[in-house]
C-alpha cells in the first residue's frame, strides 16, 4: 500500500462525501477533469488501475443502483480495475479508489461507489484489459444539484443508509472512552465510510503496538463485496489517525484479519 500518496486534506472530504446519483447534464470543468486524470494516474499501481472516462456514460449504468435509484445524467465516470492474481486486490481497489473519490469530493463533484448494477461489457469496450484484469467497481462523476431527489430520500431511509453503528460497536474488547485520541479519530472517520448496502463489514481490535481490522462477524449479504469496503475503511481510519497527528502504515494480512495499522 503506497501510503505516501495519502493527503491529509482528504480528511475534510470524509465527512463531506455523500453518494450522489443525479447530476447536472453538463461536462466536468476542464481544470477539474485534468486534476482527476492526474490523480487517477498517480494512484494507479501494479495491481490497480484507475481509468477516468469523460463521455459515453449512458450505457454504463443499468437499473436501480445500490437500492437508491438510477444514475441520471452523469457526464463522466471512473472505472476501478484490478489484477485478480493479487490476493489483496479488492482491499487495494477500495483504498486507492476511495482516495480518488475523496479527491473528487474536494473538487466539489458528486460520486457513488457502484460494484453491481453496471454494464461491465460496455466498460470493457472502452479499455484494453489484460487477461487477469477485472473491472471491480465504477462511479459516476459530475456536478450534483443541491439536495436530493424525493425518491432518493425515500429509498435512503428505507435502506437504512442513515443508520450508522456507534463507535463502541466498531471496536472489540474495549470501550471507546478508554482508547487513545488518535484511535477514536480513526474510528470516527470509519463510522461514515461508505459500504455496500450500508453493511459496514468491519470491526477493529486494539493490540499492543497496532490496531487490527477484521471482518464483522456473521455478516452475510449477497450484494456485499467486503474486500472493497475494507479498503475504504482502511483509508478512513488512516485519515482520522493522521488528523490526530498519528501517522502509520498498513500491513495487509490473511484471514481472519484484513490488515493491521502500525504507528
Amino acid at each position: 500500500m503506497r501510503q505516501d500518496l495519502v493527503q491529509i486534506r482528504w480528511y475534510e472530504g470524509v465527512f463531506a462525501r455523500n453518494s450522489r446519483r443525479a447530476f447536472y447534464d453538463k461536462p466536468i470543468d476542464p481544470v477539474k477533469a485534468g486534476k482527476l486524470a492526474e490523480t487517477a494516474r498517480i494512484l494507479s499501481e501494479d495491481s490497480v488501475r484507475i481509468e477516468l472516462v469523460l463521455s459515453g456514460t449512458s450505457t454504463i449504468f443499468k437499473g436501480i443502483v445500490g437500492g437508491y435509484g438510477k444514475i441520471e445524467y452523469a457526464p463522466a465516470y471512473v472505472a476501478f480495475i484490478g489484477d485478480t492474481t493479487d490476493p489483496h486486490v479488492q482491499q487495494k481497489i477500495g483504498y486507492y479508489g476511495e482516495c480518488f473519490i475523496l479527491e473528487a469530493t474536494m473538487l466539489g463533484l458528486g460520486t457513488c461507489w457502484v460494484s453491481a448494477m453496471f454494464n461491465p461489457a460496455q466498460v470493457c469496450e472502452q479499455f484494453q484489459l489484460r487477461p487477469t484484469e477485472e473491472v471491480f467497481a465504477v462511479s459516476p462523476i459530475g456536478l450534483p444539484p443541491p439536495g436530493y431527489r424525493r425518491t432518493d430520500r425515500l429509498l435512503r431511509a428505507l435502506s437504512g443508509s442513515k443508520r450508522r453503528r456507534g463507535l463502541d460497536s466498531l471496536v472489540q474488547g474495549v470501550k471507546v472512552y478508554e482508547l487513545p485520541d488518535w484511535i477514536v479519530g480513526g474510528l470516527t472517520a470509519v463510522q461514515v465510510a461508505p459500504s455496500a448496502v450500508n453493511s459496514q463489514p468491519w470491526v477493529f481490535e486494539v493490540l499492543p503496538g497496532c490496531v487490527k481490522l477484521k471482518n464483522r462477524p456473521k455478516l452475510i449479504h449477497k450484494f456485499v463485496n467486503p474486500g472493497i469496503d475494507w479498503g475504504i475503511a482502511m483509508l478512513h481510519f488512516e485519515l482520522g489517525a493522521l488528523e490526530r497527528r498519528k501517522p502509520g502504515t498498513w500491513k495487509l494480512l490473511s484471514d481472519p484479519y484484513v490488515a493491521s495499522y502500525h504507528t
